[in-house]
């Protein structure tokens, strides 16, 4: 049987003042990659496994910052975060914010960026990175060694700067490049929470469809959607 129960998340006077904010979700963005800044120093302080021994990796894992956050933490944390609440993670991905700013500046001095063609967008190449990560864990323990961790960090802010600047589209990294696209679009399918229309006609009876103009799109304040 069908539950017709819905609860309207904009309701809340904290949430809908939050997302009309001029700077949301950059704001979000922005602390969250200061904190991923923040892990990948830390990683580099702990040392390589040289210095502090090899007997002393495997307690690494759950007793250092980088490592308890990064594969103890966020990880799985991820899973059930997009179970429970859809794709809230794109919303403050550092890796987004990163990209956006590089293609926004290259857009600017005028390189007009590359197309991404279907082989792209169809995301074999974010699997095929999500396999070289799982192979990094298995053969190399990269979830074990700090420095290891702040070495796939760089190389995801990497691929998150080359793909704004190589690519025309927004949010070129998070439909091509993400590394964590496909395990989030397979469980964002169990999530109850979901994006709709509140009044049907306001959208039947828009003629300008500014919400999700191409003109728009730049915008700091009323921009509008780059996922359409």
């Amino acid at each position: 049987m069908n539950s017709n129960f819905k609860l309207n998340f904009l309701k809340n006077k904290f949430i809908n003042k939050l997302i009309r904010m001029p700077f949301f979700p950059y704001i979000l963005q922005f602390l969250a990659l200061l904190f991923f800044l923040i892990l990948i120093i830390n990683g580099f302080m702990t040392g390589s496994p040289e210095s502090y021994g090899n007997e002393i990796t495997t307690f690494l894992r759950k007793t250092n910052f980088t490592t308890l956050i990064v594969w103890g933490l966020w990880w799985p944390g991820l899973i059930l975060t997009t179970i429970l609440l859809g794709r809230i993670w794109c919303t403050v991905c550092p890796m987004e914010l990163v990209s956006n700013i590089f293609n926004r500046i290259c857009r600017f001095l005028g390189f007009k960026g590359l197309k991404l063609n279907s082989f792209l967008s169809l995301g074999f190449i974010a699997l095929l990175l999500y396999v070289i990560l799982q192979l990094l864990v298995a053969g190399f323990e990269v979830h074990r060694v700090p420095i290891y961790t702040s070495y796939v960090l760089i190389g995801l802010l990497t691929i998150a700067v080359l793909a704004g600047v190589l690519f025309k589209e927004q949010r070129a990294f998070c439909k091509a490049f993400c590394p964590a696209s496909l395990l989030l679009k397979a469980y964002s399918l169990f999530t109850p929470l979901i994006l709709r229309k509140n009044i049907n006609e306001t959208c039947s009876n828009c003629d300008s469809k500014e919400c999700v103009s191409e003109k728009n799109r730049n915008k700091l304040d009323v921009r509008s959607c780059p996922s359409y």
